[in-house]
């Protein structure tokens, strides 16, 4: 019989208590937020535009928390990861896009959903021979969301867009 001594094993044990704890509370929380009436979706929605001379094209993230009453706000949440998006100018430079930002707004199932995110940044990239950009600070923007909001409060994913701000 092999037997591994683990020295690290309460510790472990301890964790995974911890991370068992923490889901049974998540859990709890999604069913509290649940009976309240509150829906809670997520989507990725196409995102195309131009920051001056800049051309954003792919993926925006978004996490809608549609309230049973129409005069309460809804929570909209916007993540932009670098990897999802791409971004160059008119002479092929490359600029890394990222961000996220929130916007409360009242949306309505059938009705326009069109909040202006800010929170979004664009980093000019390094030439191909290794020199930094100058200037080197970051351009900041805003997102222009169209999102589509179900019957039932759900996001659709389908029938919703970004964009940039005229």
């Amino acid at each position: 019989m092999l037997t591994v001594l683990m020295p690290n094993a309460g510790r472990i044990r301890r964790a995974l208590a911890a991370t068992a704890l923490m889901m049974f509370i998540g859990l709890a929380s999604a069913g509290a937020a649940r009976a309240q009436g509150l829906v809670v979706s997520t989507g990725v929605i196409p995102l195309s535009g131009f920051v001056g001379d800049i051309h954003i094209e792919g993926w925006l993230h978004v996490v809608t928390q549609i309230p049973p009453s129409p005069i309460v706000p809804a929570t909209l949440h916007a993540n932009l990861p670098a990897m999802d998006v791409v971004a160059t100018d008119s002479l092929g430079t490359s600029y890394l896009a990222h961000g996220a930002g929130l916007a409360s707004l009242v949306c309505l199932p059938g009705d326009p959903c069109q909040p202006v995110i800010s929170g979004f940044m664009l980093h000019r990239m390094p030439a191909k021979d290794g020199i930094p950009p100058n200037p080197i600070a970051p351009i900041a923007f805003s997102l222009s969301l169209n999102l589509t909001i179900n019957a039932d409060g759900t996001l659709n994913a389908d029938l919703s867009s970004a964009g940039l701000p005229e």
